[in-house]
């Protein structure tokens, strides 16, 4: 367990004072050397020699870290590659289940109105007539083509018709009378 120590200052440096049960395990004396070596983030070792013996060297702890922060890049890349793909989905989705209901409430009040409207129409007694309804593309005797000319029956006039011909048997063309 760690034991509580404050920081002084005094001139330049800093001082810490080292308690007794430390000084007894490193086997210092007044004026003996101690070292300073750094270890991860926020701590320290002290020791009694000059190079650091034991444990892990500084770095290692670094190599773990940054294979973790490279799995974690690696794993954001993929779900933002597939993040587009799933939003257009979901999307898509909750689309279709938006126009699914619109169109079941809609046919659904399209098909009360139809009944109402054919009710009302029925208790008219005389209703006036509606023009009928022509669809786009439909053939009718007035937009037909006319037919070619190689389709016109030829048949030979009756004799007589072309000469002239008494008045009496309608052979002739009767002239109109002009009053005087």
């Amino acid at each position: 367990m760690g034991e509580l120590r404050r920081c002084r200052r005094r001139g330049n440096s800093w001082v810490i004072a080292i308690p007794y049960t430390i000084r007894d395990h490193l086997g210092v004396r007044s004026g003996g050397d101690l070292y300073w070596h750094l270890g991860p983030k926020g701590s320290v070792v002290l020791a009694t020699s000059k190079v650091r013996v034991g444990g892990k060297p500084p770095g290692a702890r670094l190599d773990k870290d940054l294979a973790a922060a490279q799995h974690t890049i690696a794993k954001l890349h993929r779900q933002l590659r597939n993040r587009p793909t799933v939003a257009f989905n979901e999307g898509m989705a909750e689309g279709f289940a938006l126009n699914a209901r619109e169109v079941v409430r809609i046919g659904g009040a399209v098909e009360a109105l139809t009944r109402e409207v054919r009710d009302l129409a029925a208790r008219i007694p005389f209703a006036p007539r509606r023009p009928a309804v022509r669809r786009p593309g439909a053939v009718t005797s007035a937009s037909a083509p006319p037919a070619s000319i190689d389709h016109i029956p030829t048949e030979p006039l009756p004799s007589g018709v072309v000469g002239g011909g008494d008045a009496a048997s309608g052979d002739s063309i009767p002239q109109a009378a002009h009053d005087e």
